[in-house]
């Protein structure tokens, strides 16, 4: 296992969550639970060691049950390609198959889900990966049956994660306890892309994330509907650069 993958384990998706107390649960409905993500904008506007602004979208297509079945991705960034994923759901699996836009196969990925849908495993580029849960809350994650990632928690939010590879690998959170959890939260984007559903179910919006050499702030505009309509992240590691990430939302109702 890449021990780098560990160190930034929230900011790529690679996290979970051990629940300490649990006074708010969130379902797995989007808040407002009538409003769903159609589209996101992402425009990374780099440092100034950097010179490329990078813009990426991401539109969602979902089923009659209020699955994503398709995540369409586009981007300016010559060394990404544009890819349509196709989400299909059999049984307790999930088959997520990644295509360029020629149709080219560019990824296979596979989830198992619980019976109340939660991923509970998954198999990403010959990696085994496995969830565990407290209710709706993810508890542990398990990478290849060799490192692991515990997190802990006081009353729906994360407060600190703690790895199997020590005291290095420790991050650290906070979140807008007066702000509910909902579509936009900068956690629940980054699932979004990665598995066309939420596996955070933190009760509030995040607000920081820190890993050791990473600091990630995090503020959002909300609307007269209580939408998420923008999502800002300046990032900055510990040389002093930073790069913001603005993730646009756009929605529909169901």
């Amino acid at each position: 296992m890449n021990r780098h993958s560990l160190r930034l384990p929230v900011l790529i998706l690679l996290s979970v969550f051990t629940i300490i107390s649990c006074k708010k649960t969130n379902t797995l409905n989007p808040y407002p639970n009538n409003y769903r993500l159609l589209n996101v904008t992402r425009t990374a506007t780099p440092s100034l060691s950097s010179l490329q602004i990078v813009n990426e979208n991401y539109r969602f297509v979902y089923d009659n049950y209020n699955r994503v079945t398709q995540v369409v991705y586009t981007t300016n960034n010559a060394a990404a390609s544009n890819t349509i994923s196709y989400l299909t759901y059999v049984e307790d699996t999930i088959f997520k198959t990644t295509r360029f836009v020629n149709e080219t196969l560019a990824e296979k990925d596979t989830f198992i889900s619980d019976l109340r849908g939660h991923i509970t495993k998954s198999y990403i580029l010959g990696q085994v990966t496995k969830y565990a849960y407290l209710v709706n809350l993810l508890s542990r994650v398990d990478y290849n049956d060799t490192n692991y990632v515990n997190y802990t928690s006081y009353n729906g939010n994360f407060l600190a994660a703690v790895s199997s590879l020590g005291p290095a690998y420790k991050g650290t959170f906070e979140f807008f306890t007066d702000k509910p959890n909902r579509n936009g939260d900068y956690l629940q984007l980054l699932s979004m892309f990665k598995f066309g559903q939420n596996i955070y179910q933190n009760s509030s919006l995040v607000r920081n994330i820190t890993v050791p050499g990473t600091i990630a702030d995090i503020t959002y505009v909300i609307d007269a509907d209580n939408k998420v309509t923008k999502t800002t992240a300046v990032v900055t590691d510990s040389s002093g650069s930073y790069h913001t990430d603005v993730y646009q939302m756009q929605y529909e109702t169901y």
